[in-house]
């Protein structure tokens, strides 16, 4: 599994072996890009290339989902047809989205929810996902070039979804949400029986929480500047901390302060999590909502998760992948 973003690679590699999965190998690269070049692949190509060369796993059965593109996604409810039907009716319904009215030829990639009675009709409810084919063909052959054929090209929409519906089946067969908290956004995944009922993507990511710590500081020595990577180690170390803390945390920095930084961006972050749980509620009055499962990268910034607790008056638990996996050998330590 691989996926691109704005500005880093990264990938993950698992085999199985019989009824066990082998966490093989993962890694992630930076690269850079000043967003002006019709075509990063001379830059992005070395970028992954030197990822994979970490690693002796054979590529030929890889799935990618490519995330750093535009794309967008829907719930439609269609009448219940043959499988052989169903894709030129889902095609025929979104091309009533503006979004898909284009002159660009669209990948189209649908997700069965699951059925419904209306009006004594069956019915199906369908996630459809699809960006445009251009955009793709260029990141398929960005990872063409690195050496990797892939088995399936994919969206995140539903990636981690189906991660934890097959690595943690026992955590959510009641109703929830899966949080997945990526660097530029968070997928909030709303579920009832393992089946997906709703998903909204918030533009949050731990990115900004970063990006919020950048600034200068009126410390008792003196003003502290502090960059992007700076901003990052706090963040890494004090994640969230109590307003009311005033005791120095670094270099005369305090408690207090980050968490004023951090303030703006929690607020919102934490508002539109509360706007898409009203939301929810209000379209699907059946749905007992349980328990919030975090996941991704951004689920690690401390305190976050009781900021989430509180608004949501939910069960807060944390999923990993990782958690479910052997190590294999050819993970070095360090990597």
């Amino acid at each position: 599994m691989c996926s691109s973003d704005l500005d880093s690679l990264k990938y993950t590699l698992i085999r199985t072996n019989k009824n066990e999965l082998i966490l093989e190998s993962y890694g992630i690269e930076k690269y850079v890009s000043t967003g002006q070049e019709k075509d990063d692949t001379e830059k992005i190509s070395p970028a992954l290339r030197k990822l994979l060369s970490k690693n002796y796993t054979d590529f030929s059965d890889t799935l990618v989902t490519i995330s750093g593109i535009t794309r967008y996604s829907k719930i439609i409810t269609i009448p219940k047809v043959a499988q052989k039907e169903l894709k030129n009716l889902i095609i025929f319904n979104l091309r009533k989205d503006s979004a898909f009215r284009t002159n660009e030829e669209m990948s189209v990639e649908y997700y069965l929810m699951g059925t419904r009675e209306e009006k004594e009709t069956e019915k199906y409810d369908i996630l459809v996902v699809w960006a445009p084919l251009e955009q793709i063909n260029k990141y398929y052959n960005i990872i063409k070039e690195s050496g990797i054929t892939p088995r399936k090209i994919t969206f995140p929409e539903t990636g981690p979804w189906e991660y934890c519906k097959y690595f943690m089946s026992d955590t959510i067969n009641d109703g929830g949400i899966l949080f997945d908290i990526g660097s530029v956004s968070t997928f909030m995944i709303f579920y009832d029986r393992c089946l997906i009922k709703f998903i909204r993507e918030i533009r949050i990511g731990s990115k900004h929480f970063t990006e919020a710590l950048v600034g200068t500081y009126s410390t008792p020595q003196g003003n502290v500047d502090v960059g992007f990577e700076r901003a990052e180690i706090l963040k890494q170390n004090f994640g969230i901390p109590p307003p009311d803390n005033t005791s120095p945390a670094s270099d005369g920095i305090t408690y207090a302060q980050i968490n004023a930084q951090l303030s703006a961006v929690l607020n919102k972050y934490i508002s539109e999590i509360t706007r898409s749980i009203n939301y929810y509620r209000s379209q699907y009055h059946g749905t007992n909502l349980q328990t919030i499962s975090l996941s991704g990268g951004g689920a690690l910034l401390l305190h976050l998760d009781e900021y989430i607790a509180e608004a949501s008056d939910l069960e807060i638990k944390r999923v990993s992948l990782f958690d479910k996996m052997r190590i294999g050998e050819e993970v070095l330590d360090g990597y």
